[in-house]
């Protein structure tokens, strides 16, 4: 039983020390992040710090489905004309290519956008790549302590564990020009906007 409970622990990256104490440092599911050794322990806090310390590139990163993303580049237009830096992932095909594009949107999203806006719909909470952005961006949330996810609705979804009394743009009525002016009042309210 002890060996059976030992290779379990150690196949999901916990390490054993001699006593019998489990040792684990840091997130796993937005918790505890996990390092094996000291050296990695190391190299994930080095990481960390060298990541928390990126300046805010983007005033909003946009995350959506595919099935939305015409209605998202007419809000994309909308802000950026009104001078927003915008995160909009098309626009940096060229620049991502052969990357690993988890890894570069989370870290857009979590350290390097001061706000995300999710345009949630059923596909997007079926869709892997849209769950790990609105993860990413409820993260920067609970860093920071503050609200920096604009929720815009397209058919009613609840998303996991978002407070259901969390106001949310309600895309169903209106026109890309008003979701736009609501994420801009938004960001400019906050006062942060590099690009006012």
């Amino acid at each position: 039983m002890k060996k059976e409970l030992k290779k379990i622990i150690n196949g999901r990256g916990i390490e054993m020390s001699p006593s019998n104490i489990v040792e684990n440092f840091g997130i796993l599911n937005g918790n505890i992040e996990q390092c094996n050794t000291n050296a990695e322990k190391h190299n994930f806090q080095k990481e960390k710090n060298a990541s928390q310390k990126m300046r805010k590139d983007y005033d909003v990163a946009l995350s959506y489905a595919s099935e939305q993303q015409v209605f998202v580049n007419r809000v994309r237009k909308i802000l950026s004309e009104e001078g927003l830096h915008v995160f909009y992932a098309p626009d940096c095909e060229q620049e991502y290519k052969a990357q690993d594009m988890f890894e570069k949107f989370y870290k857009i999203f979590r350290y390097q956008s001061k706000f995300t806006a999710c345009f949630i719909s059923k596909e997007y909470l079926e869709k892997d790549y849209t769950m790990q952005e609105y993860e990413a961006s409820y993260l920067k949330n609970r860093d920071t302590g503050e609200n920096r996810v604009i929720i815009v609705n397209f058919d009613g979804s609840k998303i996991p564990y978002l407070d259901p009394d969390i106001n949310y743009i309600d895309a169903r009525n209106i026109r890309e020009v008003q979701v736009a002016d609501h994420i801009l009042n938004i960001v400019k309210k906050s006062g942060e906007s590099a690009y006012e």
